[in-house]
């Protein structure tokens, strides 16, 4: 068994995680169309945004902000970053607040695309 300490030293990206539910995401797991474990979704909603982190591994994440339509569906994406899971989450961090300056508003892309593999939630 790997003891908290030893993986965070092989897996540092595990701290960023970690900050990330102590502030308030939630996140699941998710399988590919096989029924195999492919990943993890997490979610933080804040007032007329949803930030949204899919994790395939270490080498493969994304993390969007999409704006909330008033139907209460959310496609339009204001913000994106692609790369490896700990690139990603330094821009997370770096992503003001909306309604901060220099928070992204404008829509620069009309619906969702996750990263590749088929992600399929599980129940």
């Amino acid at each position: 068994m790997i003891r908290v300490g030893e993986a965070a030293r092989r897996y540092p990206e595990m701290l960023g995680l970690s900050e990330l539910v102590r502030s308030g995401w939630r996140f699941h797991g998710f399988q590919d169309s096989r029924g195999e474990p492919e990943g993890i979704i997490g979610t933080y909603h804040w007032i007329g945004y949803t930030d949204v982190l899919w994790i395939a591994d270490r080498d493969v994440a994304l993390a969007i902000r999409l704006l909330a339509a008033a139907t209460g569906t959310t496609e339009d994406v204001v913000w994106e970053h692609r790369g490896p899971l700990a690139e990603v989450l330094v821009a997370l961090r770096a992503l003001p607040s909306p309604g901060d300056s220099g928070a992204p508003s404008r829509v620069i892309r009309r619906g969702i695309e996750p990263p590749p593999g088929g992600f399929v939630a599980e129940s």
